[in-house]
């Protein structure tokens, strides 16, 4: 065994998260990982476990498994582990009190939380240093939030529909919906078919799977499913297809909507 060997004496976990909106940035997981790995080799942890949270944008520790797991390993690990290594503190959370429970809980097991990118530590400058970073974390998160959700606002009020695309549209030029060359004149007929009131809404689903209408996830349409009662519902109950906007409590007010309409209202 080597001198250096012997300096490795204490136990660490690596806990690596890219949210779906991290995709873009340099929070890649193998980033995360090189700078964790580095960290703990400076600080002289042996890296015991490597924790990766993949495209997980829940708003609390419930939604995030490999959180939770970590928690309970250090918990059964107590004295064993000494350190969680983040690439930032954020990656634990971006909610203050979340990150202020955790970093609670993991004290009570021994375990300290070091950033790979941050200055941290047990002194009260430095927890306080790490109370303010996590509060920046989450007004961060809060006013991408707000931006958000001012950006459909505007959209809505200009005429634009939010939301996934229903079965006759497709994504046009300037984000406006246009009229998709291959479900349209289907999604017509079955609008004209309903309207004779001969058929239920199971025989509908069944004409329109047979036409391979499906029901479609996401602007690029990558993901289709067969039609079932309820989906069919919905789209029959779709105002988008007279011309108008309606999203109920979000936007109480009904607005003419600028994509092409398929039914009279």
């Amino acid at each position: 065994m080597d001198t250096n060997t012997k300096m490795i004496t204490k136990g660490c976990y690596l806990y690596l998260r890219v949210s779906s909106e991290d995709q873009i940035t340099n929070y890649s997981l193998d980033t995360q990982l090189d700078l964790t790995k580095r960290e703990a080799i400076q600080r002289g942890y042996s890296v015991e476990h490597i924790y990766r949270e993949e495209g997980k944008s829940a708003t609390t520790i419930n939604g995030r498994p490999e959180l939770l797991k970590m928690l309970e390993d250090c918990r059964k690990n107590k004295n064993k582990i000494q350190a969680v290594i983040v690439y930032r503190l954020d990656r634990l959370s971006r909610q203050t009190s979340d990150f202020l429970a955790i970093r609670k809980t993991l004290a009570q097991y021994g375990v300290s939380v070091v950033s790979a990118t941050e200055p941290t530590g047990s002194s009260p400058t430095e927890q306080f240093v790490e109370t303010l970073l996590a509060s920046v974390a989450e007004l961060d998160n809060r006013i991408r939030a707000e931006r958000a959700k001012n950006g459909l606002r505007k959209r809505f009020e200009s005429g634009l529909p939010l939301g996934p695309l229903p079965i006759g549209y497709e994504k046009g030029e300037g984000k406006i919906w246009e009229k998709d060359p291959n479900t349209w004149d289907k999604m017509k007929q079955a609008w004209d078919l309903l309207a004779t009131g001969t058929k239920s809404l199971n025989e509908m689903a069944k004409l329109m799977n047979s036409w391979n209408l499906r029901t479609v996830v996401g602007l690029e349409k990558k993901r289709k499913y067969l039609l079932r009662n309820q989906a069919v519902s919905r789209l029959f109950s779709n105002k988008l297809y007279a011309g108008y906007l309606d999203y109920g409590k979000s936007y109480p007010e009904e607005k003419r909507s600028l994509v092409p309409a398929m039914i009279d209202y």
